[in-house]
């Protein structure tokens, strides 16, 4: 390989560099800008309560943020890097390490701009160029790149990276519960209540003809002064509250069937509930062995099917 061309092959390996240079660069931005955004969109509507429309409005806002920021500050140098897009020329490789090194100056980019004269000049000047190449090769181009210049970066990711940890760690929700309804845009939500119905039942059973006391507590910064009890049928049936306290209470009478219910309060639905049914058990068949004691000599007998039993003392059953 002559000089020259061993010229050529630092000028590139500089331009790799260079294209690493800007994807590091590229990566640390769109990490910095996308955490940003995921955490303001995350904050609007947990404490908006968006609708659909504005839900969907922030899911392709940062949709769109995302892409385009990846495209170009990652994609670009990805693909110039392996030489599927237009790549840096010589040319202006040349001219951004001239700048760097002051002792190259215009040097190299005559010597680039010589050895594509050479070509149709044949070896007239092929002496030349190889005497230019011989002293510019000795300065390894590369270090014209620091890759420790991005830590100038880092003050746009990581303020907001230590945020987003910080909030994640304290106070979840602010993610959990927004970013379900900002991905499903499209459905419905609830408004987030600022009370919670807590169903002090442990079991939700009782047997058929019997009665059964449903009781509630509620939790949380406002208290609704009624609670409501939705049967299947849409019907709301007002809860009685205790004295003093949160909780309410309803007692069903007679139990026939399985009942589903919600709870209701300012205008908050609870989960569903169902009051399952059991069914007693019964006695089909029963028999009983009686052993009379000596005294009374009768001979030993077999009950069907008899709950009432007069017998001699001693008797064995």
């Amino acid at each position: 390989m002559s000089i020259y061309n061993q010229l050529l092959e630092k000028l590139k390996q500089y331009k790799q560099k260079y294209y690493k240079n800007l994807l590091l660069k590229g990566t640390i931005l769109t990490l910095a800008l996308c955490l940003s955004a995921f955490t303001l969109i995350n904050a609007v509507e947990y404490f908006g309560n968006l609708n659909k429309i504005l839900r969907g409005t922030l899911f392709f806002s940062f949709v769109g943020l995302s892409l385009v920021s990846f495209y170009s500050w990652i994609l670009i140098p990805l693909l110039r890097l392996f030489e599927l897009n237009k790549p840096l020329s010589n040319t202006e490789a040349s001219l951004q390490i001239g700048k760097y090194f002051p002792e190259i100056n215009d040097k190299l980019l005559n010597l680039l701009q010589l050895g594509e004269l050479n070509k149709s000049e044949s070896s007239l000047i092929q002496a030349s160029i190889e005497q230019k190449a011989k002293k510019l090769n000795l300065i390894d181009f590369k270090t014209a790149i620091d890759y420790r210049i991005n830590k100038k970066y880092l003050k746009y990711l990581l303020p907001p990276f230590f945020f987003f940890l910080g909030i994640f760690m304290i106070f979840p929700q602010l993610f959990t519960e927004s970013t379900p309804r900002i991905v499903n845009y499209d459905e419905e939500f609830n408004a987030k209540a600022p009370f919670s119905f807590s169903l002090i039942n442990n079991e939700l059973q009782v047997f058929k003809n019997e009665d059964f006391e449903v009781k509630l507590k509620m939790n949380g910064s406002a208290m609704p002064n009624e609670v409501f009890l939705v049967n299947e049928n849409g019907r709301k049936i007002r809860m009685e509250r205790k004295a003093g306290s949160n909780e309410f209470s309803y007692l069903f009478k007679n139990i026939q069937k399985p009942i589903n219910f919600y709870f209701e309060a300012s205008g908050f639905n609870s989960n569903n509930y169902e009051i399952q049914i059991l069914e007693r058990p019964n006695l089909s068949q029963f028999t009983a062995f009686l052993h009379y004691p000596p005294y009374v000599k009768k001979a030993d007998e077999q009950l069907e099917n008899t709950g009432n039993l007069v017998i001699p003392q001693g008797t064995q059953i």
